[in-house]
């Protein structure tokens, strides 16, 4: 199977940040975007002696929306141009086409309904330098 989207969005979203004391700061980041774009899937499947038993392709056109929340601690140089910041985030892609269910549309030949929301989060640590 092969699965790409096309597509191009805005990205909009709001920051935080406070300092606690002299250089120790907490933060949080919340952005939202919109994607409208095209799904383009293809699905193989061969064996040694017949090349071709099944091969199809499919597109759509989709808007996709992406989801992402950062919350975490830091801590700045005195000139406050250095700093260190690491967080938890949480991210949501909706509206995707996922391996799975492609495999179970084309196995039905029933394309209808093949969306998912595909979720991420972990730590994240960056040192910044500002000037």
């Amino acid at each position: 199977t092969d699965i790409d989207f096309y597509g191009v969005g805005v990205r909009g979203g709001l920051e935080f940040e406070q300092y606690v004391g002299c250089r120790l700061l907490v933060y949080a980041k919340g952005y939202g975007s919109i994607m409208p774009g095209e799904f383009r899937a293809s699905y193989l499947q061969s064996q040694s002696f017949d090349a071709r038993v099944v091969s199809t392709t499919w597109k759509a056109g989709r808007v996709m929306t992406m989801w992402d929340l950062e919350l975490g601690l830091g801590f700045s140089s005195k000139c406050k141009n250095y700093r260190l910041t690491t967080g938890y985030v949480f991210s949501a892609w909706t509206n995707m086409l996922q391996t799975d269910e492609w495999i179970r549309g084309v196995h039905r030949n029933d394309f209808i309904g093949m969306e998912d929301t595909t979720t991420l989060d972990g730590l994240v640590a960056r040192f910044e330098a500002r000037y």
